[in-house]
């Protein structure tokens, strides 16, 4: 029964109730009269969009979980889903403002706050070192070099007041949002190697044949191969404006291609993507308020903020994703990084027909939604070693 209330409660808040309506009438009837039609209507609008906000800033939802029997005998797999915040952004205000926080430490593969500091000193640091060389481009070469460090020196200086006063790091701040949804496929996880051709030609020849002596290397295949390569590379029949396919020739005439010594060199580990659907078939109406919170607060965290004077938005929030078993972590699953919801798809309806429940004022009998999150960090031997 507290469980109901409490949704009850979170659900009134996305209509707009929020105990207020007495004076929010008021507002509204004093608008219009003043006004005129529109302004009852923006009124309206303004309160009822405040409403849903205040929702989120006040951090009032803990959990969230669908279906009810989630993490019983019935339904042991779940999945959870924990919300990370931007500290400078309005959530992430709200959090600190009711006291101390704990802000995330983790050790994932990403620019740490003290590189940032680093590398805004570093690029001030050349640009001062640079204009410096350019104002006394004119000068003797002591000049120069007294110029171009005196810049470096200055720039350095303003870097670091840049990273002390403007340039701060965004961290994130875990709230006690905690969304508890059932597995809805068996997990996946996709690891994959970025390897890309290169041809080495010249250089791979020498290096399989350097044994030898620089003389027997001549004397031997290389010569004609290092000959071959330089022709081509040359394109000496363009040069003297004949058109005439030389690499083509000898090779017609030898019958032998050079060796092009491919080899795949590795370039990076590729980010893991997630994706899951879930159906909602609620049952009841604290199913029914469960489901549109969940996905309100899904839309809410996958997108951005603008700040306050607007020259900026603000990176959207982040969610650490773990399977769990009768409410425990499933060690047996692997485990997922920090990720950003990418992608979220809901669907209203049943077979491309929107079917409704009675008495609810159009709620949807059946939602689909679904999510697609993308890992924000490349993982590592090391990472592999913790689980991951």
């Amino acid at each position: 029964m507290i469980i109901n209330n409490i949704l009850e409660g979170i659900n009134k808040v996305f209509r707009g109730e929020t105990g207020q309506e007495e004076t929010v009438a008021r507002q509204v009837e004093g608008n219009r009269v003043n006004n005129g039609e529109d302004a009852e209507s923006k009124t309206q609008d303004s309160l009822k969009a405040n409403a849903r906000a205040k929702r989120f800033l006040d951090n009032s939802v803990q959990m969230l979980q669908y279906p009810q029997t989630i993490n019983t005998e019935e339904q042991p797999h779940s999945v959870n889903f924990t919300i990370k915040v931007r500290e400078q952004g309005k959530m992430g205000q709200a959090i600190q403002n009711r006291g101390p926080v704990q802000f995330e430490k983790s050790e994932q593969n990403k620019v740490s706050e003290e590189s940032l500091t680093a590398l805004v000193q570093a690029g001030a640091a050349f640009g001062g070192a640079t204009l410096g060389g350019l104002l006394t481009k004119n000068g003797g070469a002591l000049a120069k070099v007294i110029g171009t460090g005196v810049g470096a020196g200055g720039g350095y200086a303003i870097g670091e007041s840049i990273t002390t006063n403007i340039i701060q790091p965004n961290r994130t701040i875990t709230t006690s949002d905690i969304i508890t949804l059932y597995v809805p496929q068996s997990p996946q996880s996709t690891y994959e190697a970025d390897y890309q051709d290169s041809e080495l030609g010249l250089a791979g020849a020498i290096g399989q044949n350097a044994k030898n002596g620089l003389g027997d290397l001549l004397n031997s295949d290389l010569g004609e191969f290092a000959t071959r390569q330089l022709v081509s590379a040359a394109d000496i029949g363009k040069a003297i404006g004949i058109n005439v396919n030389i690499r083509g020739a000898i090779q017609a005439a030898t019958r032998k291609i050079t060796n092009p010594f491919k080899e795949q060199l590795f370039k990076t580990m590729n980010f893991r993507e997630f994706g899951f659907e879930f159906k909602f078939a609620p049952k009841n109406n604290s199913e029914l308020n469960a489901t549109t919170n969940i996905i309100n607060t899904f839309k809410y965290h996958m997108h951005p903020e603008k700040t306050q004077d607007g020259l900026f938005l603000i990176y959207p929030s982040e969610f650490d994703i773990e399977f769990r078993y009768k409410g425990k972590a499933n060690t047996f699953v692997n485990r997922i990084s920090s990720c950003a919801l990418t992608n979220m798809k809901v669907d209203y309806g049943s077979g491309g027909v929107l079917t409704t429940i009675r008495n609810t004022a159009g709620a949807p009998s059946e939602i689909t939604m679904g999510l697609q999150f993308k890992e924000l960090e490349i993982l590592t031997k090391e990472r592999i070693e913790d689980g991951y």
